[in-house]
């Protein structure tokens, strides 16, 4: 690889081995963990959600991740959740980025009442896991 980024003027001439060793090792871990992140969020797309998880979680603690993975089962992108929400993909984002620790009650009770509602409504459908990627793929 170092032959090839050299030859291709990708690799300055004066790049230690060492310094190139740690650099592919940075782009290598960074691989392993989007690909391990890509597997997630696949996983969590075509699975079938249970609104029970939303509506009464085990423990309070889990809702945060219950919502941002009932968000990805339906296929909304943070953007169409917002709109949804009637607020800005900014304030969405942050809720997400901090597990929903800095949102007010009423507004999480509004969130779980929405994706619960939604999930709820496919479920009428009486769709399998393959028809039902493709239902929210087209949404």
């Amino acid at each position: 690889m170092r032959a090839w980024l050299k030859q291709s003027g990708r690799l300055a001439d004066n790049l230690e081995i060492e310094d190139f060793d740690d650099r592919l090792e940075a782009v290598f871990q960074y691989i392993e963990k989007t690909d391990i992140a890509i597997k997630h969020f696949e996983s969590m797309r075509t699975s079938c959600f249970d609104s029970t998880n939303l509506s009464s979680p085990a423990n309070l603690n889990a809702l945060p991740e219950e919502i941002i993975k009932a968000r990805v089962a339906l296929g909304w992108t943070q953007t169409k959740m917002a709109d949804k929400l009637g607020i800005k993909r900014q304030q969405l984002t942050r809720y997400e980025k901090t597990l929903y620790s800095s949102i007010r009650f009423s507004e999480l009770e509004r969130i779980v009442s929405l994706l619960t509602l939604e999930i709820e409504k496919l479920k009428h459908f009486d769709l399998d896991e393959a028809d039902l990627a493709k239902f929210t793929e087209a949404d």
